[in-house]
């Protein structure tokens, strides 16, 4: 699976700009887009104001905050943008055409692990009411044509569909290759896990793939090893 979007919470300070030169890397190599996303925290939301404060005052306060957050974040915007300059990544609100690397900024209110979460959780928002929509219209045979789609969304990559054990008892397994990517995940992450902690080098002798295995499952394979296979 390669990378397509990079996500790295960016605030200006060192540690940042070191976050970014490394999501830089990545991006080159599988000609990804960076987003930049720096997240402003309210005064309200950090500040209680359990103490007595004239509602006009605490107004005026919490503007003037907010006024002082969104100057940083001009300030931390602006590193962004010279960093990408210098790195000679094109900066761009959507991901160019072709393999070279791009990069957005992006800013917004509020915590940043609650910021994150919700990117996350919208993306599986949308996956779940899609398929809730398809099983009432009795089109779920075609999800796959859904998932596939997924993947012109800004932000988000990949979809696939991993059925329970309850789902799989009352429905069955479901489609083969969604069935064969999941054992081949499950007995990867097996292997890295227990390899991972030995010293040296790991070599495999005599596990050559069948002819009859789907394209589809190998190249699967093969990604899974180059996402799992690094130690640090």
């Amino acid at each position: 699976m390669s990378i397509k979007i990079i996500m790295v919470p960016f605030g200006g300070n060192s540690d940042s700009v070191t976050a970014l030169n490394r999501a830089f890397v990545i991006a080159r190599r599988f000609g990804a887009h960076i987003k930049g996303l720096h997240v402003m925290e309210r005064m309200s939301d950090a500040v209680s104001f359990e103490f007595h404060l004239p509602a006009k005052l605490r107004g005026s306060v919490q503007a003037s905050a907010e006024q002082t957050a969104l100057a940083r974040a001009d300030e931390a915007r602006a590193g962004f943008e010279a960093a990408c300059q210098q790195a000679s990544v094109t900066i761009s609100d959507r991901p160019v055409q072709g393999d070279s690397p791009s990069a957005s900024w992006h800013q917004e209110f509020g915590h940043v692990e609650d910021v994150l979460v919700r990117h996350a959780k919208t993306a599986a928002e949308v996956v779940r009411v899609g398929l809730t929509e398809m099983m009432i219209n009795g089109v779920i045979d075609r999800r796959q044509n859904f998932l596939t789609r997924l993947a012109e969304v800004e932000n988000l990559d990949t979809a696939r569909v991993v059925r329970g054990p309850d789902v799989v008892k009352q429905y069955g397994p479901g489609f083969d290759y969604e069935k064969t990517k999941d054992d081949i995940e499950r007995e990867l992450r097996w292997v890295f896990d227990v390899t991972r902690e030995c010293p040296g080098f790991v070599f495999a002798t005599g596990n050559h793939f069948p002819a009859n295995i789907p394209l589809d499952s190998a190249l699967y394979y093969f990604d899974l090893v180059k996402q799992l296979g690094n130690r640090g």
